[in-house]
Order: structure tokens, then sequence, then C-alpha cells
């Protein structure tokens, strides 16, 4: 059984926090239907966040937490969600920023949706490595962090321990994926048919707003 932590982060979307907890709780129920009775879930996520905060997602829903940040806890799997409005705040929120770092470097596979990944760049983690964002943040990521290598144009980045997705409903694209990588090929295309999700969304690029140079 693999431990999921769910990050609860002042204006998260909603949705991209609690559809992964949906998702991954599907997929265990499913896991056992595929393996046997004898089987135990292959997923076990919780949200998580620093003790005596009250979060409330981007639209005005607040957040019930149960589990909070200490220092023994280690998870199989980190989870970052979709972040909507400013971010300063949260790139200088020492204790998350921290907390992440050292899940990472005890062993946790880091994976973000979205904006989610400005958090796990803070970390100093990704650095010299490839990730992905949100098109539409990639020129601010790419200037706050130029020792990243930014694939702007993927949907999903796999760098082992760190796992980036673009845009919004990419925790979609990513949860299926995590569900392959840490269960089987089998249970995620069982998945993908059950939930219809589209297994085949590799690119941003066409949902992408050109845009071009205009001061030629």
């Amino acid at each position: 059984m693999y431990t999921v932590a769910l990050l609860a982060i002042q204006n998260c979307m909603y949705s991209s926090l609690i559809g992964p907890l949906d998702f991954f709780s599907v997929a265990s129920f499913e896991w056992q239907r595929m393996s046997g009775v004898s089987a135990g879930p292959l997923f076990q996520p919780t949200i998580v966040a620093p003790e005596n905060r009250d979060i409330t997602a981007f639209n005005g829903i607040p957040i019930q937490v149960k589990t909070f940040f200490d220092h023994d806890t280690v998870y199989d799997i980190v989870y970052v969600p979709v972040i909507f409005g400013d971010m300063e705040p949260l790139l200088a929120d020492s204790e998350t920023i921290d907390w992440l770092a050292r899940q990472g470097r005890k062993g946790a596979c880091l994976c973000s949706v979205c904006a989610g990944a400005f958090l796990l760049a803070q970390t100093g983690l990704l650095k010299g490595r490839k990730a992905t964002t949100h098109w539409n943040l990639a020129d601010s990521f790419a200037k706050r962090f130029p020792d990243i290598v930014l694939k702007r144009e993927k949907m999903l980045i796999d760098e082992g321990d760190c796992i980036t997705a673009g845009g919004v409903t990419a925790y979609m694209d990513l949860s299926l994926y995590l569900t392959a990588r840490f269960g089987s090929p089998e249970l995620a295309a069982s998945l993908s048919k059950l939930l219809l999700i589209d297994p085949s969304r590799h690119l941003q690029s066409p949902y992408q707003t050109c845009s071009f140079i205009k001061n030629h």
C-alpha cells in the first residue's frame, strides 16, 4: 500500500485536491476487485497541511485537514494541487517548502499540477532537471527558475522522484499515470474506461493561445 499526502494549500482549486482523493480511492477499490478479495488497498490518500491553519480553497470552501506535518512520517507520494491567485506568500512559506524538501530528500515521490510546480521548484530539488507547468505560467516559471529545464509543451514530465503535470485538469492525467506506475498498466487502462479519462494526452500545445512579438 502506498501512502499519498495531498497537500492542502490556500487558494488551491478544490477539485484538484478532492479529485485525486476520489481517484485514488476508486483505484484501490478497482485494484482489490482485479486482484481478489485478499488484496489490500493500493493507495492510502490523506489531506495534509501545517498545524493550526485555516485553509480555504479558491472557491471559498474550507478544507478539512486531519493530518498535519511532522518530522517522522515520510509518504510514498506527495501531491501539490493547482493554485490560483498570488503565489508569493506560498513561495515564502518556509514551513511548507521545508516539509516538501524533507519529504523529497527522504524518498517521497513529489508530484505537482499546474502552478504547484512553483512550490516543488522552490525546494531546489528540480535544479538542473526537467519540469512542466501550465503553458500560461511558463514564462513566469522560466524567469524565476532559470536553472530548471522547462518543457512547456509537455502535459507530464517524470523525473523519477519528481513528477510535474501541466494545467488544471492535468490532475486526471497525473492520477492515471501514478496508477500505472505504482499499480499496473492494466489497472490504469481499467480506470481510464471506468472514469472516462483520455490516456493519450501528452501535449499542452493544442490548448495554447498563440502570442507574437510585436516590438519589431
